[in-house]
């Protein structure tokens, strides 16, 4: 009798043992389609753009190279590497007539906008985190830096996405309205200059003449 509390007792730990082990299991798996999902997303985007600069430059996917190399056809570039990035003029690929595809100009420009967003960026940043660990009180803390971390951890596309519509769109509507004052504005001197010109009066009198 003494030994049935005991023996309940162990089934029990060895149940709960089997429930966290199986826990444990779902949370593995879970944790492993996770990072699968993360490596063939990675994988499938170094793919996309491997494939897309084949097409840049032989004006085929890889799969059609693969194919024409296998079949023994002939295999001939678009646009040259020494084209891309040492013999170029400019890098203007949509141009109708005359293209340009050197590539020096597009990193240039990539560089000289880090620069800058960097001279911005890291006294602000700077000196924002000397302010919040030295300066801030409790109060401000509190409520600032979730604030920046939040903000620091969107995306900067996302900024690219909607600055220009917050700078821009304001600045479009009010042009709008510019048009259109003045659009009204000169249909108001159209309307006057054509009621004081006599011959107009006259024609105006002649034609309700003739409609009465």
């Amino acid at each position: 009798m003494s030994n049935e509390p005991a023996q309940e007792l162990t089934l029990d730990e060895d149940e709960a043992v089997a429930s966290h082990r199986q826990r444990n299991r779902l949370v593995r798996r879970g944790l492993f389609v996770c990072a699968a999902i993360t490596v063939l997303t990675t994988l499938a985007i170094f793919w996309v753009l491997f494939n897309e600069a084949t097409h840049f430059f032989f004006d085929r996917r890889f799969s059609g190279i693969v194919s024409s190399l296998v079949s023994g056809g002939d295999v001939s570039q678009r646009i040259t590497f020494q084209e891309f990035f040492f013999g170029g003029e400019r890098w203007d690929p949509t141009h109708a007539i005359n293209p340009g595809y050197w590539v020096v100009p597009l990193l240039w420009g990539t560089l000289m906008i880090t620069v800058g967003a960097a001279l911005v960026s890291i006294p602000i940043g700077t000196l924002t985190a000397l302010y919040l660990s030295e300066y801030a009180s409790p109060r401000v803390r509190k409520y600032l830096k979730p604030g920046l971390e939040v903000l620091a951890g969107i995306p900067t596309i996302v900024y690219r996405n909607l600055v220009p519509h917050a700078v821009a769109d304001p600045a479009d509507r009010r042009g709008v309205r510019s048009a259109d004052s003045l659009d009204k504005r000169d249909r108001g001197s159209d309307r006057r200059r054509h009621h004081d010109d006599p011959d107009c009066r006259l024609d105006q009198r002649g034609r309700n003449e003739l409609g009465s």
